[in-house]
């Protein structure tokens, strides 16, 4: 073989080599999921496009800490997700959507927030308490983004950019059993799942064990909302699904982290 030859082999090895190191190093990077984390149940998922995909929000404390992210993206929110009504998931999103002056736009809200009358006299709330919730769920569902709202499908799937979110579990509207107003979302982007738990109790958690445990190879668990979530449903979660990271949900107030998943 001439010495031109092999030279050019060579060559045409190396740059095979370097495309496929490329092509896995842009495969990976677009499968990584990032997630910073809020104090008071808030959780923002950067996509693809360097939008953000937000889940509750968290209480009103969340409000300024939430505009300063937003404004870092062009003042928009691809999707906003609620998982149930209580002022510690929605009460930075009716702040925001209440503020007239605001340039930040919601392309969706998927919520969970249809809630028979009589399961609010279930909650220990003042009658201020009660009619604060209500008000702020017609804020979310009959506001400004009506038309932009959409009331959660039991097993849908949404896609957002380079992001497909699941509800597993939610409200059953029908029903008025306290235990049925959680929500277990799954966040996948083709090759990585995270499933986020909003406070799920006990009979919640054995559903998810039951019927999906086994379906996903599952990178991260995040648990939202640390009172309804007890540390022993919470580590028998993690003891059977066995995640690579499981994000405690004590996270101090008025703080935030970043979690990247490839």
């Amino acid at each position: 073989m001439s010495r031109k030859k092999k030279v050019f082999i060579t060559f045409l090895i190396i740059v095979v080599i370097s495309l496929c190191i490329y092509l896995g190093m842009k495969t990976r990077y677009s499968n990584k999921i990032n997630i910073t984390v809020l104090g008071k149940n808030g959780y923002v998922i950067t996509t693809i496009k360097n939008n953000i995909i937000i889940v509750d929000g968290g209480d009103s404390s969340n409000t300024d800490i939430l505009k300063e992210i937003i404004k870092e993206h062009n003042n928009l929110v691809t999707a906003w997700i609620t998982t149930s009504p209580e002022q510690d998931r929605i009460g930075a999103l009716s702040n925001i959507i209440k503020d007239e002056n605001s340039d930040i736009q919601i392309n969706n809200i998927l919520h969970n927030l249809n809630y028979e009358e009589d399961w609010f006299d279930k909650l220990n709330l003042t009658q201020q308490e009660k009619e604060k919730m209500k008000n702020d769920i017609e804020i979310i569902t009959l506001g400004k983004y009506r038309e932009r709202t959409t009331e959660m499908g039991r097993r849908a799937e949404y896609y957002f950019d380079n992001f497909y979110i699941t509800p597993l579990e939610i409200n059953d509207t029908n029903s008025n059993e306290m235990a049925d107003q959680r929500a277990i979302l799954k966040i996948d982007n083709t090759f990585k799942n995270v499933i986020l738990f909003n406070g799920v109790d006990e009979k919640n958690a054995n559903i998810f064990l039951e019927n999906d445990k086994d379906q996903f190879d599952v990178e991260a668990i995040l648990f939202n909302g640390g009172k309804e979530t007890k540390n022993e449903i919470r580590q028998k979660i993690e003891n059977e699904v066995r995640p690579k990271i499981a994000e405690s949900e004590n996270t101090e107030e008025n703080t935030k982290s970043t979690i990247e998943i490839w």
